[in-house]
């Protein structure tokens, strides 16, 4: 019997996606895995072999394998004994339904088919990827004006694609001199049907700033569950800091937007990538009927990836090549407007080198491996000024804030002027004892 998502009623519901994953830049790890077993039989046996893997390959740690040898027998065996989870997405309670945690984002983008007792299947979009043919931001910003809110994975009535809904808001807030605070964006994770001038006179009626409990009610008010076919609203902390922060990570790393702060996080257009955003929304990618009702034909429409597509997404990336150019002039204005001094850097390198996510981090949407190379540059900035130039080797977007690494093999941080030049290569490799290697080579 085939088992197929099943999510209830249809209602109208906020934008969000699984937050088990909430670090995008997991998942082209957790691809690679999977290409292992493109076309395995995903029953019990094969989850257990997928499953495990992931462990391998150090894309899932648990502090329990800290001290383990870890072969695929032993995996097997824990896995069951410590992975669980209530029945869902057609897959039986236990680490059955626990393995879905790994899949939902990957199929709600195309990038996987992955259904219970039937085979594991990656789209030719996400073998672009996993071969090197495109990063894990194209991807994503490629797959995000694919993404349709109305699927078979979530039984929702917002029918409309949400990226191009908030981008489309984002561009018309510049034309009107302003831009879109993070408040404000989690307001537009409710939108009902993607309006971008109802969206924007709602946010006009209604002066949220920087309070996050007036656009908590405000959502309440407008999109709770008093309004008829509204779902129930889930507490302030999981609809904005869980759904709303997932979202938005996905959506910086499409590098579409630009990010300010002041007091408060600021959404503008990246200038540097909107002809790209323009060019893939002039492919009008529309989800059929048909799709938003059945899993397979959402997957075949959403993955689908030519030589046309590749071309165009390949065409956009000089520009962004040369995000980082005169990056000397972007690092006092991130210094000053972030409030950052050599101690909180510092610190803030500490915590992204031991992978530790507990407390206060003003770039908590940036992705960890660039995080560090970002942060390194800042602090190198600190001690030496204007007497050298930075040349951080990531794609950035206009603010100086990166969202993805660079194309091509070369390092990540050149530092020079006329008497030295320094190349360095930043390497955060967790294993499963959390040890980071950091190598640093200078010419």
């Amino acid at each position: 019997m085939v088992n197929k998502v099943r999510h209830g009623k249809r209602l109208f519901k906020q934008m969000a996606l699984e937050v088990a994953v909430r670090n995008p830049d997991r998942y082209e790890g957790i691809l690679k895995s999977f290409a292992k077993y493109d076309g395995v039989l995903l029953d019990d046996y094969g989850i257990l072999d997928v499953y495990s893997q992931l462990f391998l390959d150090d894309v899932l740690s648990a502090e329990k394998l800290k001290n383990i040898k870890m072969t695929k027998n032993y995996l097997r065996g824990w896995i069951k004994e410590n992975c669980s989870h209530n029945n869902e997405w057609g897959f039986p309670t236990g680490y059955q339904a626990a393995f879905t945690r790994y899949l939902k984002t990957l199929s709600e983008f195309g990038f996987i088919y992955a259904q219970y007792n039937q085979r594991l299947k990656l789209s030719p979009v996400a073998k672009a990827l996993v071969n090197g043919k495109i990063t894990l931001s194209e991807a994503f910003a490629l797959q995000s004006m694919r993404y349709w809110r109305m699927s078979p994975y979530r039984r929702v009535l917002n029918d409309f694609n949400f990226f191009e809904f908030i981008m489309d808001s984002i561009i018309e807030l510049k034309k009107r001199g302003h831009k879109l605070s993070i408040n404000q964006f989690n307001v537009g994770l409710f939108s009902d049907d993607g309006n971008v001038d109802d969206f924007l006179e709602l946010l006009e009626e209604n002066k949220i700033g920087s309070d996050i409990d007036k656009a908590y009610k405000l959502v309440k008010n407008k999109y709770g569950e008093q309004v008829p076919n509204h779902a129930k609203i889930a507490k302030k902390e999981s609809a904005f800091r869980d759904y709303g922060n997932t979202v938005f990570r996905v959506l910086q790393l499409t590098g579409f937007v630009t990010i300010d702060y002041k007091g408060v996080l600021l959404l503008s257009p990246n200038e540097s990538r909107i002809n790209f955003y323009n060019a893939l929304k002039a492919q009008n990618f529309r989800i059929t009927s048909e799709a938003k009702e059945d899993e397979e034909k959402y997957f075949e429409q959403l993955g689908a990836y030519d030589s046309e597509l590749e071309n165009l997404v390949v065409s956009y990336r000089d520009k962004e090549d040369h995000s980082t150019a005169e990056y000397n002039k972007k690092i006092p204005e991130i210094i000053s407007s972030y409030g950052l001094n050599k101690d909180l850097i510092e610190q803030a390198l500490i915590k992204v080198s031991m992978g530790d996510t507990r407390g206060k981090d003003c770039f908590w949407f940036i992705q960890a491996p660039v995080k560090f190379e970002f942060l390194l540059t800042l602090y190198a900035y600190m001690y030496f000024g204007n007497d050298f130039i930075y040349k951080p080797n990531f794609i950035c977007d206009e603010a100086g804030i990166p969202y993805s690494h660079a194309p091509g093999n070369i390092g990540d941080i050149e530092i020079y002027n006329r008497d030295m030049y320094w190349l360095i290569e930043a390497t955060l490799i967790r294993s499963k004892m959390q040890q980071v290697n950091n190598e640093t080579e200078t010419r």
